[in-house]
């Protein structure tokens, strides 16, 4: 019930300790009509332990210490947990405790990975109040910190050695370090969920769910190191993300005659905060940049705030379901002045313009599901919805002496229509009692139109045209939206699990392209999407 976000570019994501979890869905595509904007790719929720995954039956307190050790980067894994029940059953408690310590990963050739160890503890507060036999308040904390000498930017390969005439000045160790950030990152996740389902009642599965998260990121570069890092964050950093969200649905089933309707409604209040703040050491006597302190333009500060409808109905009859859908958002984007004169000059011609933009709109959905047996099931899905742009895409500016300087105000919505089908094949009891075997396929198709971009290349259709940029109109937004794109794939899985061995197979193949460059969108042909995945083939 707690939204995680991280849109610092290049510089990873959040971490969640694989000991937390119980349980893990993840929402090929658009299609769950509880995950509004942004949503394209799909959605993973996270599910957190509870006390009663770890306690035996009949028992009503419990603890466990674990120790791990990995060879190839040497690391050593600490954790535990104390969990337990009152002896009326009326609450139960968990806390949970993880340290991880690493050396550098080894390639497959021997060599190490440099600046690639580890050093993380993560923590879970975690307890089921229950308030009567229907009501259930469930409160959960958790915190996961790391911190130690790294690259800036998370995607990278080997890293760039010193010059000899640096390891003469500095020392190896010093030298390498001016190439490298000190990480500080600490990870919070709070939420409150209170649930009533009485049980004479079909008609109430209400569920009130308030979550807020908190992903602090602060990066130091040595005083040894050079003073020119405007363009990858500055001598230092400091990224707070604030997420807060606030949901109520009702679940509920009905009966009209031979039909039954699984009814969903609810509403969603989201609000996500950045707040940057970097310090650079060439500007710091120069008042336009006041003095070196400044959110970097490519990475503004701002706010989105999102309120959602939702509405799905998912009526069967017999071995077939139907399930309509549809979810209507808000989206308020709002930017924050930067802290440096030089962009935010209050003259139009430069477009410094924070000021707030916001989208509305409908996601319809519809859905599939037909039991041909016990042992088939085929499912199709088709949903249109959109994204409207980021912070960071909304509000990234360039100084006067540039030639993109505005913010990118005029953006429209990013929109897709998606559409998949596949089927599912059960059998039981197949090399030995008691195992299943499952194998699943799925088709799906993706068309999507006025996708959000960075502006670069040819910036205007007249530049096309005369060959410069300087009859493009005044300025001119960093981002701008493309014509569109068409993505393709297949998926193939088989599952495989009985007592004392599981497995999977699974191939996947995917092909994607832009109706046109996106470094021209006057470029009249067909470009293919870089970030297409390759064809994949994984056995376990």
């Amino acid at each position: 019930g707690t939204p995680k976000t991280f849109e610092k570019y290049r510089q990873g994501s959040i971490f969640i300790d694989p000991e937390l979890i119980r349980r893990i869905d993840v929402d090929k595509g658009p299609h769950n009509i509880t995950q509004g904007n942004g949503g394209f790719g799909g959605s993973v929720r996270i599910e957190t332990k509870d006390p009663d995954d770890l306690l035996l039956p009949d028992q009503n307190i419990g603890m466990f210490l674990k120790y791990g050790h990995h060879t190839n980067d040497r690391q050593n894994r600490y954790s535990g947990a104390v969990y337990g029940k009152l002896l009326d059953g009326q609450a139960d408690g968990l806390f949970y405790f993880n340290r991880r310590e690493s050396d550098d990963l080894r390639r497959p050739d021997g060599t190490k990975f440099g600046y690639s160890q580890s050093d993380q503890d993560s923590f879970l507060i975690k307890t089921n109040i229950y308030l009567t036999e229907a009501q259930t308040l469930t409160l959960s904390a958790s915190r996961s910190e790391s911190d130690g000498w790294t690259p800036w930017a998370a995607k990278r390969d080997e890293l760039a050695k010193p010059s000899q005439a640096e390891v003469d000045k500095y020392g190896f160790d010093a030298a390498m370090k001016r190439k490298l950030v000190y990480r500080d990152q600490k990870d919070d996740t709070f939420s409150v969920k209170w649930n009533i389902q009485p049980v004479d009642s079909d008609l109430i599965n209400l569920t009130l769910t308030y979550g807020y998260s908190k992903t602090k990121q602060n990066d130091s570069r040595p005083e040894t190191a050079s003073s020119y890092f405007s363009g990858s964050m500055g001598n230092q950093s400091w990224v707070d993300y604030r997420n807060h969200q606030i949901e109520i649905k009702n679940e509920s089933t009905v009966m009209q005659g031979a039909l039954e309707h699984k009814v969903l409604v609810g509403t969603r209040w989201h609000r996500n905060d950045r707040d940057v703040l970097m310090f650079t050491r060439d500007k710091a006597k120069n008042p336009n940049y006041n003095y070196g302190y400044y959110a970097p333009p490519y990475m503004p500060e701002g706010t989105q705030t999102t309120t959602s409808f939702y509405l799905q109905d998912s009526m069967s009859y017999r071995n077939l379901t139907i399930t309509p859908g549809v979810r209507y958002d808000i989206v308020k984007n709002q930017g924050k002045g930067s802290r440096a004169i030089t962009y935010q000059d209050p003259d139009p011609y430069y477009g410094h313009d924070y000021s707030d933009v916001t989208y509305s709109g409908a996601t319809p959905h519809l859905g599939l599901l037909w039991k041909m047996n016990q042992n088939f099931r085929f499912f199709g899905d088709l949903t249109y919805t959109w994204r409207a742009p980021l912070i960071d895409e909304q509000y990234e500016v360039q100084g006067r002496v540039s030639s993109l300087t505005g913010t990118s105000r005029h953006l429209d919505k990013e929109t897709v229509r998606a559409a998949r089908i596949g089927a599912i094949v059960d059998f039981e009891s197949v090399i030995q009692q008691e195992d299943q075997l499952q194998l699943r396929t799925t088709l799906f198709d993706t068309r999507g139109k006025d996708e959000i971009f960075r502006r670069r290349g040819v910036y205007c259709e007249s530049q096309k045209v005369d060959g410069h940029n300087g009859n493009c109109p005044p300025s001119i937004g960093n981002y701008r939206n493309l014509p569109g794109y068409h993505i393709q794939g297949l998926e193939i899985e088989a599952f495989y699990n009985s007592p004392n061995v599981f497995g999977r197979l699974a191939y996947s193949t995917m092909k994607g392209k832009r109706d046109q460059s996106p470094r021209d969108p006057w470029f009249g042909q067909k470009t293919w999407i870089a970030e297409i995945q390759p064809d994949a083939l994984h056995a376990t």
